[in-house]
């Protein structure tokens, strides 16, 4: 691990368009989860076992598959809102970073698409 700080915004933002997929497909996991169940309880055929599956239901399991739902779209989210605070900060320090009598850069650096040029 380095002891530098700073981050890349295009592979930040890769990552965070990755995550966002990842979330949008577990999407309506607790519905098919339930279905699952519900198939399985009806399939056993024996009164121990759907009630074993009742039971699993009750016990709060689709509560917590919706959460892990709505982390991983805020992980998305707030990877996505990273890069782009990365890319602001990026560009907003192009031209106060000079060496003796060189200037700052001439082009713009990760400009992010809600900062205008001046």
């Amino acid at each position: 691990m380095s002891n530098e700080a700073g981050g890349n915004p295009n592979e930040a933002n890769s990552s965070g368009t990755e995550a966002e997929s990842l979330a949008e497909n577990m999407v309506g996991l607790s519905d098919d989860y339930e279905g699952l169940i519900k198939g399985c309880k009806g399939a056993a055929g024996e009164e121990e076992v759907e009630d074993g599956f009742r039971k699993h239901i009750a016990s709060g399991i689709l509560d917590k598959i919706s959460e892990i739902e709505e982390r991983g779209l805020r992980l998305a989210e707030n990877m996505q809102a990273g890069a782009r605070e990365l890319a602001e900060t990026d560009y907003e320090n192009t031209t106060g970073y000079e060496v003796g009598d060189m200037p700052g850069l001439t082009r713009p650096v990760n400009k992010p698409d809600n900062v205008e040029l001046t």
